[in-house]
């Protein structure tokens, strides 16, 4: 209940955007057989999948012009008196297309008809933008190791894949919106990755803190994707890299739907590189979901839906430099030698500062940390650290693979309803959140400077209307909002003061930032710890 009063309350408080179309357009000239235009020929135009028709008529040039429709199957009939029907069938529109097709109308009864075939044109001479169409089909087929279509988009001509990075779109977070598995970063013509625009259903998806986009729709969810490079129109004007314009299906006519689940795990994979002990950490990758979509109102009122799940399990590697159960009393016998800080003089020989301080070698002939020199705070951040657990090694002597576990639920609902030949309109309403764990290096209190949860979700919805006022005067209406909520690195063990014998005399606890005080001695795995000597290796 609060997602959809808080989607109310960003609807009607969005600021009004121009919008970036994700529809088409046909054109065409009507003409008899010696090349005569036909004024005031009847044209229909009908979705082969839901049946929805319009009409238009050719003006006294014998010119016509649909209004922006959906990408889809069409038929275009012309009817004119004293010429046959004629009709051009399997017409494909794809995203942001402007088609024109001619018809050269035969003398003869209306009651006659003759059907072309395969008449759609090979090549939009309407438009100068460079760019390429990824239809569904060509998105469920490919194999796509995480089911991002972005990952189709790299294909393209001009565009070539880039390392995450500050040049990138991604904000190097795992469960971020521009990390999400099977995501890729791209540059488009040699400019910046974070120059690309990206779009859904025509209202704007990017992801402004990061460069990347918002909702990264799932693959069968999707009608259809454009991927513009170069020399797109001034509706795109804040973009200087590549423009990937994306359609979420509608429903038809007939019920359609489907169900999938993909698994990967690491039974064929090979062990981790930097996993040189113990069995081979397992990893566990689930997608899961489905697609449901048909009418409400045949011909007038559809609706689609879609969900999909992922869910990965996958263990990393992780070497740690921790101190002996000797090192943690203070017995550094065979190590580097340590000094007695209380011993230290600072003097100035011909200008320079030099400072002098006697080893406890020296003082009390043994590398070792007196007792009574050692605070007992101290004492009990050391005790923290786990004990080493990798036989014979100095450095890198602990070794953990820890789960790092990854949720995302995603999904999507779509509404389209043509109500009269001059009205048609749709809504979506898209809802995904995912939470993710970064592993700690060291277990319990003592996980230092790493590690934590990260939350994220996301809303967003498109409301769009198209009213035909004349056959020369049509508005095409759309009204978007996203939201975008992330809280990260929140700790393992939440935020709370530390307890009576790791609290320092001193350090300020504050309830949002309580815990305890962070202190790195050089040459060791950083754990929260207060040292009262510093200790080198």
């Amino acid at each position: 209940m609060r997602k959809i009063l808080l989607s109310l309350f960003v609807v009607l408080t969005a600021t009004l955007m121009w919008g970036q179309t994700n529809t088409a357009v046909i054109t065409g000239n009507v003409t008899d057989s010696a090349g005569a235009v036909i004024p005031g020929a009847k044209v229909r135009i009908t979705s082969v999948t839901t049946n929805v028709a319009r009409d238009f008529t050719t003006n006294s040039s014998g010119y016509f012009t649909s209004v922006p429709l959906n990408p889809d199957t069409y038929s275009v009939t012309v009817t004119a008196p004293g010429f046959m029907t004629q009709t051009q069938a399997g017409i494909v529109l794809q995203v942001q297309d402007r088609l024109n097709l001619n018809f050269k109308m035969a003398v003869g009864a209306v009651t006659q008809t003759v059907e072309v075939t395969n008449a759609t044109p090979t090549i939009d001479t309407q438009t100068s933008s460079l760019g390429q169409v990824v239809e569904a089909k060509t998105i469920a087929a490919m194999p796509l190791n995480g089911r991002s279509y972005l990952q189709l988009a790299a294909l393209s001509a001009g565009v070539v894949e880039t390392g995450f990075g500050a040049n990138t779109q991604t904000n190097g977070n795992t469960g971020g919106s521009s990390g999400q598995p099977g995501q890729v970063t791209f540059a488009a013509d040699g400019s910046r990755g974070t120059l690309n625009n990206f779009i859904l259903d025509g209202i704007d998806n990017n992801s402004n803190d990061n460069g990347g986009l918002v909702f990264n729709t799932q693959v069968d969810a999707l009608q259809e994707f454009k991927i513009q490079t170069n020399n797109y129109s001034a509706e795109f004007g804040r973009s200087g890299g590549a423009v990937i314009n994306a359609v979420t299906k509608s429903g038809t006519n007939h019920y359609h739907g489907t169900v999938f689940e993909f698994i990967r795990n690491s039974a064929l994979d090979a062990r981790n590189f930097f996993q040189t002990t113990g069995a081979k950490a397992p990893f566990k990758q689930n997608q899961w979901g489905g697609t449901i979509g048909g009418p409400i109102l045949r011909n007038k009122l559809f609706w689609f839906g879609d969900y999909q799940g992922t869910s990965i399990h996958n263990p990393i590697p992780i070497f740690s430099t921790v101190p002996t159960a000797l090192e943690k009393t203070g017995d550094f016998t065979g190590g580097p030698t340590l000094y007695d800080p209380t011993t230290q003089t600072v003097q100035t020989v011909n200008g320079q500062q030099v400072v002098t301080r006697q080893s406890f070698m020296s003082e009390y002939g043994s590398n070792k940390i007196p007792s009574n020199m050692i605070d007992p705070i101290s004492q009990a951040f050391v005790n923290l650290y786990p004990a080493p657990n990798v036989p014979g090694a100095t450095g890198n002597n602990y070794y953990i693979d820890p789960d790092q576990p990854y949720l995302l639920q995603q999904g999507d609902f779509r509404g389209d309803y043509d109500p009269s030949q001059k009205d048609q309109g749709f809504f979506r309403f898209s809802d995904a959140g995912s939470t993710a764990l970064t592993p700690t290096r060291l277990p319990g209190l003592a996980y230092g400077q790493h590690g934590g949860y990260y939350y994220e979700d996301i809303l967003g919805g498109a409301l769009g209307e198209t009213h035909t006022f004349t056959p020369n005067l049509v508005n095409e209406f759309r009204l978007g909002f996203n939201w975008y909520h992330i809280n990260q690195s929140i700790p393992v063990f939440g935020v709370k003061y530390p307890p009576a014998d790791l609290t320092i005399p001193g350090v300020p606890l504050e309830p949002n930032t309580a815990g305890l005080a962070q202190f790195s001695p050089a040459g060791y795995r950083c754990v929260l710890i207060h040292v009262f000597l510093l200790c080198s290796r």
